[in-house]
């Protein structure tokens, strides 16, 4: 019986996957102008947070206030820690609270400066109390002339279970071109919400904008809101 030749089947050639050229890369990845937010939960015993309320309602009941972001609200002027109502000493739950905002603005900045600059550092604070009522808000603004401001809240209020946006505290996109185009991914024109907690503090540059949701919870809201001027020591 003749043989029969058999066509070998055609081979696939599987393609080479050729690697790249070994490159020697130097990357430099810089993230310029960073606005840090510090938010530092205090759990202070209730008793000392109830003396701060009655100290600021004594200001309160002494002071007619002033109006700057604050609408349906009481503001006190910006001595706060400098003496007390009749110009006596400082009442020692307003120098506790200014020893734990210090601290809190020295780790702050230990967190985004060179190691070893906070030391360099001298500190101006200056701060006022705020009472806000039910309805009462904060409309959009910053604080100039400072560098860090910040907030610490006495007696956050209580919640409106109706609003969950009640007393919230708003920081919006500080960069003029930022809100050209939104993205979430990148933090485009995106804002943040700060839903306040009793016993926080709150810290951020005073360039920043922000502001305050209507409170609509019942009784009210009280904070102690402060000012920081940094000072580079030259010795």
């Amino acid at each position: 019986m003749p043989s029969r030749s058999r066509r070998a089947a055609p081979r696939r050639v599987r393609a080479r996957e050729e690697s790249p050229p070994t490159l020697h890369s130097r990357d430099d990845l810089r993230l310029l102008w960073a606005t840090p937010i510090f938010i530092r939960r205090l759990a202070p015993p209730p008793p000392w947070n109830a003396a701060l309320e009655r100290r600021i309602r004594e200001r309160q009941a002494s002071d007619p206030g002033r109006q700057r972001s604050n609408y349906g609200g009481w503001q006190s002027s910006d001595d706060l820690f400098e003496s007390d109502v009749h110009g006596g000493e400082l009442a020692p739950e307003f120098q506790e609270l200014r020893a734990l905002i210090h601290r809190a603005l020295l780790d702050c900045l230990s967190a985004v400066m060179p190691e070893g600059a906070v030391t360099r550092l001298r500190t101006q604070l200056s701060a006022f109390a705020n009472v806000l009522p039910r309805g009462g808000y904060h409309t959009h603004h910053v604080h100039p002339g400072s560098h860090l401001a910040g907030s610490y809240y006495v007696n956050a209020g209580r919640p409106d279970p109706g609003n969950p946006h009640s007393g919230k505290l708003c920081f919006y996109e500080p960069r003029a071109g930022g809100a050209m185009l939104h993205s979430r991914l990148l933090g485009f024109a995106e804002d943040f919400d700060v839903l306040p907690e009793t016993g926080m503090l709150v810290l951020f540059p005073g360039y920043l904008g922000h502001s305050v949701h209507p409170y609509t919870g019942p009784g009210a809201r009280i904070t102690v809101a402060f000012n920081a001027y940094l000072q580079e020591s030259r010795t």
